[in-house]
């Protein structure tokens, strides 16, 4: 079995198309189309990015994307589960971090907007005091009394 690199290397030599081509009709620097096929993971941006590639490489080259990406994700999970527990730990997304980061975004706005209400409400406050009226016709203020 082909690994992603060597598979997507394989379609393009199958197809005759070369490198230069196929970042021509994919938009992907060739350079990111070396590190695809030579799979240097870690010269590219991540695994977000690498479906991407996958995905246009496929379809620029007229294969079905979802079997390469099924592949892909194969050997993305036995990559993983060959690291060591803590590094699987810490390359794992922080999902409960950025939730809680979140929340507390939504939090400090909300109390923001408050208090600028506040402000907003206490410095439009113009009004006359009471026992003081003012005619507007002539301009005068009376006290009420």
């Amino acid at each position: 079995m082909h690994s992603t690199g060597a598979r997507l290397r394989t379609l393009r030599h199958q197809h005759g198309v070369s490198l230069r081509q196929l970042s021509a009709s994919t938009r992907i620097p060739v350079a990111t189309l070396e590190h695809l096929e030579q799979e240097r993971w870690d010269a590219l941006p991540g695994e977000v990015f690498i479906r991407g590639f996958i995905r246009s490489c496929a379809r620029a080259l007229g294969v079905d994307s979802n079997q390469i990406l099924g592949a892909h994700e194969g050997e993305d999970s036995t990559r993983q589960a060959s690291l060591p527990l803590g590094l699987q730990a810490m390359l794992a997304p922080p999902r409960r971090e950025r939730k809680l980061r979140f929340i507390a975004l939504c939090v400090s706005v909300i109390v923001l907007c408050a208090v600028a209400t506040s402000v907003m409400m206490r410095s439009s406050d113009t009004s006359i005091p009471v026992g003081i009226t003012k005619d507007a016709r002539q301009g005068q203020v009376f006290i009420a009394g």
